[in-house]
């Protein structure tokens, strides 16, 4: 195997390791949706359906604020991590959790104000439909501020590798939620204010479980919620990242208020219905394309902080080689079990409703592989600065087409238009993903560095910089002396090649015979080698228990400057050496 190689499986390896987590993240809204619409479907009637699909546009708008502030801190975040800047990102989590408070008790004022006044017959104009979605929006108010702050919490725990804690919240949310629907709906018949408290009891169950790691003082990002410590000049940055990606949401927000009424001007309530079922249901699936591009988002941010290309084309690869043909599976097995999936919410199949929502279940899940390629693409524009690329997309998948579509084919097709509308929406994002890539580059796509269309200067030309492959110590020789070899071909003169050839062989060394016998599981490291500017930049990751050797240098200098020598050494010949635990990888910089 290759250096190239090894260093796209281990980004792969990666990413499949993080993603778990980044699903059961994501799956929390549609858990606590799925139990709600089961609740609604087979307790409260179709009127209880309705009203939780007329909630849909405003669960899209708050997805849309969380996504922004997600969005601006995870990669602003990134970048200063790749920049190994650790105060301006401490800076940046404050500032986040205190505007998801002020933007919090903004929308739980506007949602007691529409539900306690009647300000709703906007959206429903059947008054049995509208006192029950009245209901439904006061008991969502009620977690509207654990589902901001929970949201950003498990951005940073991810970067911090506390995946498991991530995992624990979800499962305490999971089954919060549960519980509390049997006792509010089924026992106590809250109705529909029952439904959405028990959605809100699971997400201040999912935040406390969350917020303990950082109460407990074990967090490296101190949590400061005063007004007069925070740097507020990092709005407009977090803003100016996070709006693009979050204008998907809101678009679709605005989308959802449009589809609303076109369904109810052509196919009624029943529409409305077999919609609502479908969405609730297929949020669960739409978790895993949602977990992809959390975790690509981290990658893509730290990589574009690094300016490191290679990592960014390899990142794309794992996306259409490894992430779309799972989510093909996925889609497969759910177009296949269609009727018993609609079964869970509507035993008469003889009733209209029942055929909608199984067409619904046969053709939704068709935009999901593409979907996986398009959110990834977009996510990676927001990173590397394609703002006007995010918007466009944004713009285009949230309303233009599957509203534009939906309008041109429902009056004939019923729900079938809309359904086939989300399909020729992927289609067409597609393709102007690939037209936007040929204008770059001013030519045909042909590769996956073409597809990324990266800006020029961007990172160090290919011939000046090198990968090297790390299984044993063996390796570890060839590795210096390969080193000194790219050394001295780039010009750079014999000491400071000799210095970093032998920087590197102590550094890689340590790794080895520290790290990979720490237990039983394969084991590799990955070196990247730079010159740019008359600098040499030599970076080593490795997937072993976190070990810092800048502080392991400082310890052995002042207590014993025989043990381990070589790590002394090294800092003392590099002009900047810093170590970060990013998304479970040492990494490792060394300037010379």
């Amino acid at each position: 195997m290759t250096a190239s190689h090894s260093s796209r499986e281990l980004i792969s390896n990666l990413m499949f390791r993080l993603l778990p987590a980044q699903v059961f993240l994501a799956v929390i809204n549609s858990i606590n949706s799925i139990i709600s619409s089961l609740f609604a479907g087979n307790f409260l009637g179709v009127d209880a359906m309705s009203a939780v699909g007329l909630y849909l546009p405003f669960n899209m708008f708050l997805s849309a604020l969380s996504t922004m502030l997600v969005g601006g801190t995870t990669i602003l975040s990134g970048k200063y991590i790749g920049e190994n800047a650790h105060g301006p990102m401490r800076d940046v989590f404050s500032l986040d959790l205190i505007l998801s408070l002020i933007l919090s008790a903004v929308i739980i004022a506007l949602y007691v104000l529409l539900g306690v006044f009647d300000l709703t017959g906007f959206l429903a104009a059947n008054p049995a439909v509208r006192s029950l979605f009245n209901q439904y929006l006061l008991g969502q108010a009620i977690g509207v501020l654990p589902i901001m702050l929970s949201s950003q919490l498990s951005s940073f725990l991810s970067l911090e590798n506390q995946s498991v804690r991530t995992t624990a919240a979800t499962l305490a949310c999971v089954a919060a939620c549960l519980l509390a629907n049997l006792l509010f709906v089924y026992r106590l018949h809250l109705g529909a204010f029952g439904l959405a408290l028990s959605t809100s009891v699971g997400m201040w169950v999912f935040l406390a479980v969350q917020a303990q790691y950082y109460l407990s003082g074990r967090s490296s990002l101190p949590v400061s919620l005063s007004p007069h410590r925070v740097r507020w000049s990092g709005i407009g940055e977090i803003a100016r990242i996070g709006v693009p990606g979050a204008m998907g949401f809101g678009y679709q927000a605005l989308r959802g208020l449009l589809l609303n009424q076109l369904i109810s001007r052509y196919v009624g309530s029943t529409g409305l219905s077999a919609f609502a079922a479908n969405d609730a249901l297929l949020r669960f699936f739409w978790a895993i394309p949602f977990g992809m591009v959390a975790v690509s988002r981290m990658l893509f941010s730290v990589s574009v902080g690094e300016e490191d290309r290679k990592a960014l084309s390899d990142i794309m690869r794992t996306i259409l080689t490894r992430y779309m043909p799972l989510m093909t599976a996925v889609t497969a097995a759910i177009v296949l079990l269609a009727h018993p999936l609609t079964r869970l919410y509507y035993r008469d199949t003889a009733a209209p409703v029942y055929a909608m929502t199984a067409l619904g279940f046969r053709l939704l899940p068709l935009a999901m592989p593409l979907s996986v390629f398009t959110l990834n693409y977009t996510c990676y524009g927001q990173a590397s600065g394609k703002l006007r690329l995010v918007h466009l997309l944004s713009l285009l998948t949230g309303v233009v087409c599957i509203v534009a579509f939906s309008a041109l084919w429902l009056p004939a097709h019923g729900m079938g238009g809309v359904y086939a509308a989300h399909i020729a929406n992927g289609l067409v994002l597609a393709v102007v993903i690939l037209i936007y890539a040929c204008r770059q580059k001013r030519g045909l796509v042909r590769t996956v560095d073409d597809l990324m269309a990266f800006p020029e200067g961007f990172g160090a030309p290919e011939n000046e910089w090198m990968n090297l492959r790390v299984l044993n110590m063996d390796h570890v020789v060839s590795v210096s002396r390969t080193l000194q070899r790219f050394c001295l071909e780039h010009g750079i003169d014999q000491r400071r090649s000799y210095l970093a050839a032998l920087a590197m062989e102590e550094i890689a060394a340590a790794v080895v015979q520290r790290g990979f016998s720490m237990d039983r599981r394969r084991h590799e490291a990955d070196i990247r080698v730079t010159h740019k500017n008359d600098w040499l930049i030599l970076r080593i990751k490795d997937d072993c228990s976190p070990f810092d050797p800048t502080q392991r240098a400082e310890m052995l200098e002042s207590e014993d400057g025989i043990a381990n020598i070589g790590v002394v050494m090294v800092q003392r010949i590099a002009a900047d050496m810093q170590y970060q635990s990013i998304l479970g990888l040492n990494a490792l910089t060394i300037r010379i």
